[in-house]
């Protein structure tokens, strides 16, 4: 069980942003090729652009959350002691917990009432479904808040390290 979860949790978040950029990329090149070689511009090139570089933002950035990897001013927070790391820590994810939980309702509300009521010009998709996956967003993020904040409080109870984490690492096994 655990093996598909992690596989899950990998084709959402590493391999569909992979095969999102690399469509995005091809797709870019394409339409360089098409607008300034072959002075006939494709009218789909950037809305499908677009529709990837949003889908690939958001699910790779849970992918970044999960290892604990995302970009961090931790200069003066590096310093203090392992137990004020924690709990720093702990607040730090329930005010990010308590914003993921806040924007969730009103943002499933909005997806849901775009529902049948706007399109993308081009392809003609439903912007509830473009929009959806930051329910996908919101959701991992909020899962990998929750292991942080527990992580940290037993950091701060002296059962564990934070420098030792407890997150696994792009292959799937532990962190050294």
């Amino acid at each position: 069980m655990k093996k598909i979860l992690r596989f899950l949790e990998d084709l959402i978040e590493v391999y569909l942003p992979m095969l999102l950029f690399s469509a995005m990329f091809v797709i870019f090149i394409i339409g360089i090729v098409f607008r300034y070689l072959i002075r006939q511009p494709l009218t789909w090139s950037n809305e499908f652009i677009s529709i990837c570089f949003l889908e690939m933002v958001l699910l790779a950035s849970c992918y970044v959350q999960r290892l604990d990897k995302h970009v961090k001013f931790s200069m003066i927070l590096d310093i203090m002691p392992p137990k004020v790391q924690g709990v720093i820590g702990c607040i730090g994810n329930t005010v990010l917990l308590v914003c993921f939980i806040y924007v969730a309702a009103p943002s499933l509300e909005y997806i849901l009432f775009l529902n049948g009521m706007s399109a993308t010009p081009v392809f003609h998709i439903g912007l509830h479904i473009i929009y959806f996956p930051f329910m996908l967003f919101l959701l991992l993020n909020a899962i990998y808040c929750i292991r942080n904040i527990y992580r940290e409080a037993m950091c701060v109870l002296g059962k564990n390290d934070l420098h030792k984490p407890a997150a696994f690492d792009a292959e799937g096994g532990s962190e050294q």
